[in-house]
């Protein structure tokens, strides 16, 4: 049936490809990540399906068709059953943003009229994309296993594959909103990823998280399919940044590899500006007026970008400054 829920992804053994993904409770930020488990996990965008919602102009309905394979028993050439992904997962998650032709923006996303809200309360930022949270679950609003084609159109196989739809309405603002982003994030943790690979310990009767590289893909509002990955302009080159951020020692420190938000985002900056966007502040996270107890650093009617650029200019800043504070220490 195509309404079938993956109630089968709590059963080992079974033909799903991610039946053996199980839904385990995992801290948001271990202490330690498991790298070189991430090997053996593969988050693949297999195709994007838009249909125009029918009397509600500029809304869509956008369906992702995606699986999550173990590349090294791909490549050993053997069984599909043991080329399964084996890890216990904590959390995989969606999102779904969108421009005008450059930038991303989600104009929109939040409050597709773009009428203005005023609120004491802390909200959600204005120009996040549309979140789809824990793909892996059993309820209604998990994804589903793939059938038939009718589910699952322009894929090879249905086997060990899932959708996930969701409505998305741009709001025009500049320009019309022509093309979208689809992101895949989030983080197994290490509990049997593979019969080659020995999980380390966290020191607690947690699990460690498994800093799985996430991925993007593009597609277009007018046509359903995945873009090439030319399609649009590559803000940065990742090489770039790998050069240090490589888990090795330079000079006197370990520059870690690029794994944020509690390994949730891990090696790939196409993800990273689907939020921080040139369109997203840190509204949410400030006072209009300065209170005496308050920290001083959000308060006020200011509210800097929280683009790409200007997080990994503060970060590398205040890294600077530590180091430059260590520095000083050691020569005293």
């Amino acid at each position: 049936m195509r309404t079938r829920t993956l109630t089968a992804w709590h059963l080992l053994g079974t033909g799903h490809l991610l039946a053996l993904l199980l839904l385990i409770a995992a801290p948001a930020h271990a202490q330690t990540l498991a790298w070189g488990a991430e090997k053996y996990f593969q988050y693949n965008i297999e195709n994007v399906v838009v249909t125009p919602t029918a009397g509600v102009a500029g809304s869509y309905s956008v369906k992702v068709i995606f699986s999550v394979t173990n590349p090294v028993r791909a490549a050993r050439g053997t069984s599909r059953e043991r080329r399964r992904s084996r890890a216990r997962v904590a959390n995989i998650n969606m999102d779904i943003a969108w421009d005008p032709g450059t930038d991303l923006t989600n104009t929109g996303s939040d409050n597709a009229a773009l009428a203005s809200i005023t609120t004491t309360a802390l909200g959600a930022g204005a120009a996040l994309p549309v979140q789809v949270r824990g793909l892996q679950s059993t309820a209604v609003t998990g994804a589903r296993a793939c059938s038939s084609e009718l589910d699952c159109p322009g894929v090879a196989s249905m086997t060990d594959r899932y959708w996930i739809t969701r409505v998305v309405q741009p709001a025009t603002f500049v320009s019309t909103v022509t093309r979208g982003r689809v992101a895949i994030e989030g983080r197994p943790v290490c509990n049997g990823v593979d019969l080659d690979f020995v999980c380390p310990s966290s020191g607690t009767s947690t699990f460690v998280n498994v800093p799985v590289r996430s991925v993007a893909a593009d597609f277009s509002f007018g046509a359903s399919g995945v873009l090439p990955t030319a399609a649009r302009r590559a803000i940065v080159d990742i090489a770039k940044c790998q050069r240090c951020h490589d888990g090795g020692q330079h000079g006197d420190v370990v520059v870690p590899k690029l794994s944020l938000h509690g390994a949730n985002r891990n090696e790939n900056l196409e993800v990273c500006v689907v939020c921080h966007n040139p369109n997203q502040t840190d509204v949410p996270y400030r006072f209009l007026t300065t209170d005496p107890a308050s920290d001083p650093r959000i308060g006020g009617p200011e509210t800097p970008s929280t683009s790409r650029q200007w997080c990994t200019r503060s970060m590398r800043a205040a890294s600077a400054r530590r180091r430059s504070s260590s520095s000083a220490a050691r020569a005293r």
